[in-house]
């Protein structure tokens, strides 16, 4: 995990400012979306997911009693160590997602070599050594299932990894390297967090013990439900700029309207319980920005 942990950490975020970058692509026509779409996938596989698959790959040799190079491993190539953890698992369904039946390792090469045309509504795609190539058709709507199938992979390794980092943290410490994470990376991986929810990320800074952030509502709604909700992420924040009192600016439709606050001292305490989100209400203040008051996005 020491070894791959560089590659990991990149890989997050890769995956961040895919999240970022990402636009909606409901308006292209099937060739453009074809490109567009199977691009994206390219990169979240070769960037995103191998580097997980092939920590996993040593982690099950290594819990099968044989030894494993874990330089070597990480300079082999994918779809040999794609095959060789099914084999191992002697499941399909992580790499081969059921309803193509096609591995990652051959979606990322369908990507990178373009091997795919247009066929009338439908997305011929080739793939595999053998002659004639073996073929696969899609849909536009089946295209994006798949997008989404590879996207819960990519998750369901992300959280796996993490919980054991959580389980065996004092054994890992040690073996880890030593990383000080960039204000960037940080701030990639808050704005791929918060859009996944419907918020912006328009501002983030930090320093002598303060951390503020701005976001603005991409789906305001009327009521407190959304307001309320936001003020949460004092929570996210907290955990990324430990031991700093934090301030979150809730926009929406250009406006600034609520402001929500939480001293370093009571985020200390309340985020080193079991679930902080219970005892976060106590502890955030909550101001509501008047509109003649109101700054200006």
């Amino acid at each position: 995990m020491a070894h791959f942990e560089p590659a990991i950490q990149e890989a997050q975020r890769n995956y961040a400012l895919q999240v970022i970058f990402e636009v909606p692509k409901d308006e292209l026509s099937l060739d453009e979306f074809a490109f567009e779409l199977l691009r994206t996938l390219g990169t979240l596989i070769e960037s995103n997911l191998q580097p997980y698959v092939k920590e996993l790959y040593c982690l099950l040799v290594l819990a099968h009693g044989e030894n494993v190079d874990e330089a070597a491993t990480a300079a082999k190539d994918f779809g040999d160590i794609c095959e060789r953890l099914e084999k191992i698992l002697n499941d399909t369904s992580i790499l081969t997602p059921a309803a193509w039946g096609v591995r990652v390792n051959q979606w990322r090469n369908i990507a990178q070599h373009h091997s795919y045309s247009i066929q009338g509504d439908a997305i011929a795609a080739r793939y595999g050594k053998s002659q004639p190539q073996k073929q696969i058709v899609l849909t536009r709507s089946e295209l994006l299932d798949l997008a989404r199938e590879l996207v819960c992979r990519v998750g369901a390794l992300r959280t796996s990894r993490s919980l054991v980092h959580l389980n065996h943290a004092g054994d890992l410490q040690a073996y880890l390297p030593d990383t000080d994470p960039s204000d960037y990376g940080e701030a990639t991986a808050l704005i791929a967090a918060f859009a996944t929810q419907g918020f912006r990320l328009l501002d983030l800074q930090s320093g002598n013990g303060q951390s503020l952030a701005v976001l603005e509502d991409a789906a305001p709604s009327e009521g407190y439900e959304r307001p309320v909700h936001y003020s949460q992420f004092i929570a996210t924040i907290a955990d990324r700029f430990p031991g700093t009192s934090v301030e979150i600016q809730y926009f929406a439709t250009g406006h600034h309207l609520w402001t929500f606050a939480a001293s370093a001292e009571d985020l200390e305490r309340v985020m080193k319980i079991s679930d902080p989100l219970k005892e976060l209400a106590a502890i955030v203040s909550f101001r509501r920005v008047s509109p003649e008051h109101s700054r200006e996005k």
